[in-house]
């Protein structure tokens, strides 16, 4: 999803808003996981994340989504919107 153009163009100008976040774990010289979100009033709205699934067993999507939150923390973020759902991690 994130690779189609409109998508390019709306991370474009969340960037130039400066609203857009993005956090990336490498592990290995390899980027093994990547989360995209949208910073608003306080607030963080988290867009989307992806992991490499030959690294799952060392969960580096939960790693990289438990890093976020500290990094969001220590920036006095509010909130920590991850949407819908009832995921555990929710």
């Amino acid at each position: 999803m994130l690779n189609e153009p409109p998508c390019h163009l709306l991370l474009q100008r969340l960037s130039g808003a400066e609203m857009l976040r993005m956090w990336i774990l490498n592990t290995n010289g390899e980027d093994t996981a990547g989360i995209v979100g949208v910073v608003s009033h306080g607030q963080i709205y988290y867009a989307n994340c992806a992991f490499e699934l030959a690294y799952e067993h060392w969960s580096v999507g939960q790693m990289l989504t438990q890093y976020s939150i500290a990094d969001m923390c220590a920036d006095e973020c509010a909130v920590y919107d991850f949407g819908q759902g009832h995921a555990d991690y929710r």
